[in-house]
């Protein structure tokens, strides 16, 4: 297979967690560990159904592996399904469906399409999403908006590895990851506003929790650490000091909770930071 998370070779099969070999998937568990700020306990879990997987998969006991993943809104849970994406193939597009426009009786329709002799009849957006990814990875955005016929759709496709569209093309998902998100509060919400049914068909339920305030500091510095990959003449042309990483990080960020409105104010401040020193 190409190197991890490198660039996608000409006329390549879509990449997998399932293609990887031993070594491979250690390496690929490594990044994500590093990229994903705190959720210890779920990193544990997550290594430990992954490689399970892989060796069910290879058997042809299990086509897809479902992880449903629940909280408060920013604080990591759809970087679980970028970081995934991005170890298999840098940079790559991420097939990701927003379930918040997904509450309408008609819902379904727009997933999979509608039915021959519609107005507006298409292929549906898992279906245009899923062809246009090159990963194996799906992100199921927002999951607890969508209506019942929807969570009956996806229990079957969890239950077979696969879907039909409205035009009865079949997409098949063996060895898919994917990463249902919600901010459902807790546990005993999970519990009322997800079918008893479809609850039994995920393989890895998991509540993520607010960062910690030495989680929002290794936060920081992980920031910094891809500023400098992602600005490099930036950086060659200027050395950051002890006291410009200081005063980087010098606000105060105790009463924020989601780790997307740190990055944007560690992203403003760093631009701040490259105007003072006139690079």
């Amino acid at each position: 297979m190409p190197e991890l998370g490198g660039d996608l070779p000409e006329e390549s099969h879509l990449l997998k967690v399932t293609d990887l070999d031993a070594a491979t998937f250690e390496s690929f568990i490594d990044e994500f560990n590093h990229n994903l700020i705190g959720h210890g306990y779920f990193k544990e879990r997550l290594r430990y159904a992954l490689k399970n997987y892989i060796a069910l998969n290879k058997a042809k006991e299990q086509k897809v592996l479902s992880v449903f993943l629940f909280g408060s809104s920013g604080i990591g849970k759809t970087e679980v399904a970028r970081l995934l994406a991005n170890g298999l193939l840098r940079d790559t597009y991420l097939a990701k469906i927003n379930f918040q426009n997904y509450s309408s009786q008609d819902a379904l329709n727009s997933l999979i399409g509608s039915p021959a002799g519609y107005v507006g009849c298409n292929h549906g957006e898992l279906s245009e999403k899923v062809q246009k990814s090159k990963v194996g990875i799906l992100l199921c955005d927002e999951f607890e908006k969508t209506t019942r016929p929807v969570y009956s759709f996806f229990l079957e496709l969890l239950e077979e590895g696969r879907f039909t569209d409205s035009m009865a093309r079949e997409y098949d998902m063996d060895g898919y990851v994917i990463v249902f998100t919600s901010n459902i509060p807790n546990e005993a919400e999970y519990k009322k506003n997800i079918p008893p049914e479809l609850q039994t068909r995920f393989d890895l339920v998991c509540e993520f929790e607010e960062p910690t305030p030495i989680e929002k500091e290794q936060f920081l510095e992980l920031l910094l650490e891809k500023a400098i990959v992602k600005y490099p003449e930036k950086f060659s042309a200027y050395e950051i000091t002890d006291a410009d990483k200081r005063a980087l990080f010098d606000f105060d960020y105790s009463g924020i909770t989601a780790l997307r409105d740190i990055k944007r104010v560690f992203n403003n401040r760093l631009m701040d930071l490259f105007t003072q020193k006139g690079i």
